[in-house]
C-alpha cells in the first residue's frame, strides 16, 4: 500500500522589517527615526529582531537599499 505523504501546511509568511516599518510609519503622526520604528514595531508585535545587536542600523541600511533600488541605482554610483 502506497500511502501519500500529507502536504505540509505552508507557514504564514513573516512580516519583514521593511514592511513593518511601513505600517508603523503609516500610522505615525510624526516623523520617526529607525530606533523609534524598531521600538514601535516590537510594541505592536509586527516584527522583532532575531537577536541582532543593532536592528535599527540594519533597518536604516535596508531603507537606503530600497531607496537606491527604486531609483534604479546602486549605492556609490
Amino acid at each position: 500500500m502506497n500511502a501519500k505523504k500529507a502536504k505540509p501546511v505552508p507557514k504564514a509568511k513573516k512580516t519583514s522589517a521593511l514592511d513593518a516599518a511601513t505600517l508603523v510609519l503609516a500610522e505615525a503622526k510624526e516623523p520617526m527615526n529607525t530606533r523609534q520604528m524598531i521600538e514601535a514595531m516590537a510594541a505592536k508585535k509586527l516584527w522583532t529582531s532575531p537577536g541582532g545587536k543593532t536592528p535599527w542600523a540594519t533597518l536604516y541600511s535596508a531603507i537606503l537599499r530600497e531607496i537606491n533600488e527604486k531609483r534604479g541605482r546602486t549605492p556609490g554610483s
